[in-house]
């Protein structure tokens, strides 16, 4: 558990395609974001839909070698999630802004992709030994398949959903060890916490639930607090995190107990404090 692996060749070859379609695809996502924006005041939910392109497009933009994209995408959804935010449209000043911003999204796209580190990792199970089963919710698809392949590789097994729903009706699975799921989807900015709460709720999800977004945010934040949520990863996601806390979140051994150490005068006042604390109500040290 504590070597490292580099990844191999075969699977280094399938990022490199997959980081080659990103970039095929980019002006499309681009003329998408685009349209929204034009018709943020003449179509109904245009502007929601702008902050979501631009919410995928700034989670997903680093991963694939294009650093730039996720910053001045993430300030293309600020700008827009402000005015949502108070039920209005943009104002001409905000709309000044994201027009401007929209024309640096274009100029970055035309550039090459910066090289991308594959990262290197701990080995998480000896050969022969069965995978571990994690439910990857997350509605941009290179960005999943991406993900799903290296989790794949460094011990677990991957199954990949595009939405909140489509967890729902697959939560079943007995060999379910854990989730990985977005904060934002097209239903709500917090529709991935708001969609774990009801199936806890319902008691068909009893496993570590991880969020990842691109929202660093106090109310995102809280949102998944809310939702039970194990670990909250700002994206873009470094998979070495992701993996160690997999790694902990679904090992088999018990966690090492918390020690406490009290200082009081009492030694009965301490021995109080220590009782209340499971872990140490055995043992505790008192110093006068």
């Amino acid at each position: 558990m504590t070597d490292t692996v580099n990844l191999p060749p075969d699977m280094a070859k399938q990022l490199r395609m997959l980081r080659e379609d990103y970039a095929r695809q980019l002006p499309g996502k681009l003329e998408l974001i685009r349209q929204a924006f034009s018709n943020r005041d003449s179509e109904e939910g245009a502007l929601q839909t702008l902050r979501f392109l631009a919410h995928n497009l700034a989670g997903s933009g680093a991963t694939f070698g294009f650093p730039g994209l996720s910053e001045i995408a993430q300030q293309i959804e600020t700008l827009v999630d402000g005015a949502l935010n108070v039920g209005r449209s943009l104002n001409e000043t905000e709309s000044k802004d994201v027009a401007d911003l929209l024309q640096i999204l274009h100029s970055i796209a035309l550039k090459p992709a910066e090289p991308v580190a594959s990262p290197t990792v701990p080995r998480l199970m000896a050969p022969g030994v069965s995978k571990k089963l994690v439910y990857l919710v997350e509605d941009d698809a290179a960005l999943a398949a991406e993900l799903a392949l290296q989790l794949g590789h460094f011990g677990f097994r991957v199954t990949v959903f595009d939405s909140p729903e489509k967890l729902a009706g697959a939560i079943a699975d007995p060999e379910l060890a854990a989730v990985v799921m977005d904060i934002v989807f097209p239903q709500g900015d917090l529709a991935g916490a708001e969609a774990v709460i009801k199936l806890a709720m319902a008691e068909r999800l009893m496993v570590p639930v991880v969020f990842t977004s691109v929202r660093g945010d106090l109310p995102a934040r809280l949102a998944a607090v809310r939702a039970g949520a194990a670990a909250y990863i700002t994206k873009p996601i470094d998979v070495r995190s992701l993996v160690k806390m997999l790694d902990s979140l679904t090992s088999d051994q018990l966690p090492e107990p918390y020690r406490v150490l009290i200082a009081d005068d009492t030694e009965q006042l301490a021995g109080h404090y220590a009782v209340q604390w499971h872990s140490v109500k055995t043992q505790y040290n008192w110093i006068p």
